[in-house]
C-alpha cells in the first residue's frame, strides 16, 4: 500500500515539475532569442545555423528555473492532497509525515543530482559552443555588429551608420570618441567604410572624411581630412573575455583560477563555483523546507493558502539571501561559511520538523488555545 502511494505521489510531482520546467524554460528561451533574431534575419543566416545557436542556451535556462519549477510542483501537489483529503487518508493508515514527504525527496534528489550536471558540465560546454558560434557568425558578418539608423554605443564611443550596402558597405559612417583621461574629444566622419576583423579585434577602414580633436571648454580645434583612416575596436574583445570568466569555465577552472588574474576577477570566478555547488542543492531544500511548512504543525482547512504562500515566499527569500551573503565575499570573508550554514540549517530543521511534529503540533494548539 505504501509503495503505490509513494508512486502515485512521485508521478504526480514528477509530471508536475516537468511541465512547468518546459513551460518557463520554452518562455525564457523565447525571450533570449528574440536578442539574435535582427541581426540574423539582417545578414541572411539559415535557420538552421540559428535554430543550433540558440539550442545551446537550453542548458543553463534549465539549470536556472528547475529549483523554483520543482518548489513550486511540490507546494502545488501536496495542496491538492490537502484539498482532496487523501493526506487524512494517508495518516489514518499510519503514515507519519516524513514518510508521506519521501517521495518528494526521492524526486529532489534526482532533480539535484541532474542541476549539478546542469551547472557544472553540460551548461559551460554549451555556453563556450555558443559564444563560439556567435563569434563565427559575427566574423562572417562583421558588419552586422553596428546597425544602421541608430547610435551604436560601445564604452565611451558613439558609432552611427547611415546605411548598409548589398556588400556590406557602410555609408555615412559617424564617430564620436569622449575625452578621457586627459585625451581631447576625437569626432570622425566619412562617406563609407568596411568593418572586418582582423584576428580578435574589430578594425573600421573609413574612407573620404575628416577627423577633429579638441577641448570642449576651448574655442579652437584641430581637424585633419583623409582618404582613408583606420579605427581600432576592441568590444568584441572585452565581451568575449568578460563572458568566458564566467559561464564558459570549468568547476575545476573556476575553484583554481590562472595566476595572472587579478584578485577582483579571482573573487567572482570562486562565488561563481560556490553558487554551481549551491543552486543544485537548493532543490532538495526547497522540496524539504515546504513539506515541512505543509506536513508539520497543525494542520485546520482555513488558512492553506498561507502556508503555500509562506513556503513559495520563504524559499525564495532564502535562494535571495544566500546568493547576496556569496556576493558580498569582497567586503566580508566569511560569506562562503555563512552561505553553508544557513542553507544547511535550515534543510536540517526542516528534516527535524518533519520526524518531530508532535513538538510542532503542540505549539499551534497552545497559540490557538491562547487566541
Amino acid at each position: 500500500m505504501t509503495r503505490i502511494i509513494s508512486r502515485h505521489t512521485f508521478l504526480h510531482v514528477a509530471i508536475t515539475t516537468i511541465i512547468l520546467t518546459i513551460v518557463l524554460v520554452f518562455g525564457a528561451w523565447l525571450t533570449q532569442s528574440l536578442r539574435f533574431i535582427e541581426v540574423i534575419i539582417e545578414k541572411d543566416v539559415s535557420m538552421t545555423r540559428y535554430l543550433s545557436m540558440i539550442w545551446l542556451l537550453l542548458p543553463n535556462l534549465t539549470s536556472i528555473v528547475l529549483p523554483v519549477c520543482t518548489l513550486l510542483a511540490t507546494v502545488y501537489t501536496l495542496y491538492k492532497l490537502m484539498s482532496e483529503n487523501e493526506l487524512i487518508v494517508y495518516k489514518s493508515i499510519g503514515l507519519s509525515n516524513i514518510q508521506i514527504a519521501s517521495p518528494f525527496i526521492c524526486w529532489a534528489a534526482l532533480m539535484t543530482a541532474f542541476c549539478a550536471g546542469l551547472n557544472n558540465y553540460w551548461g559551460p560546454k554549451s555556453n563556450e559552443k555558443f559564444y563560439n558560434v556567435r563569434g563565427e557568425i559575427s566574423r562572417e558578418f562583421s558588419s552586422g555588429l553596428l546597425r544602421d539608423g541608430i547610435f551604436n554605443r560601445i564604452k565611451d564611443t558613439v558609432i552611427y551608420i547611415g546605411s548598409h550596402t548589398d556588400s556590406s558597405q557602410l555609408e555615412g559612417v559617424y564617430i564620436h570618441e569622449r575625452s578621457k583621461n586627459g585625451k581631447p574629444a576625437v569626432t570622425v566622419y566619412a562617406q563609407h567604410g568596411f568593418l572586418i576583423q582582423e584576428g580578435e579585434k574589430n578594425t573600421l577602414y573609413l574612407f573620404n572624411g575628416n577627423r577633429q580633436s579638441g577641448d570642449p571648454s576651448q574655442p579652437s580645434y584641430n581637424i585633419a581630412y583623409f582618404n582613408e583612416f583606420k579605427y581600432d575596436l576592441d568590444f568584441y574583445k572585452n565581451i568575449n573575455a568578460k563572458v568566458k570568466l564566467h559561464t564558459t569555465l570549468s568547476f575545476k577552472d573556476l575553484l583554481n583560477p590562472p595566476q595572472d588574474v587579478n584578485s577582483g576577477s579571482r573573487i567572482k570566478m570562486i562565488v561563481e563555483a560556490h553558487k554551481r555547488i549551491l543552486n543544485p542543492f537548493f532543490v532538495m531544500i526547497f522540496v524539504l523546507f515546504s513539506c515541512a511548512v505543509m506536513l508539520g504543525g497543525f494542520h485546520q482547512r482555513r488558512g492553506r493558502w498561507k502556508r503555500n504562500s509562506f513556503a513559495v515566499g520563504a524559499s525564495l527569500a532564502l535562494e535571495l539571501g544566500v546568493i547576496g551573503i556569496l556576493n558580498s565575499l569582497t567586503k566580508n570573508p566569511y560569506a562562503i561559511i555563512l552561505s553553508y550554514i544557513l542553507s544547511f540549517s535550515v534543510c536540517i530543521i526542516s528534516i527535524v520538523w518533519l520526524m518531530k511534529p508532535e513538538f510542532v503540533s503542540r505549539l499551534f494548539r497552545k497559540k490557538q488555545e491562547n487566541a
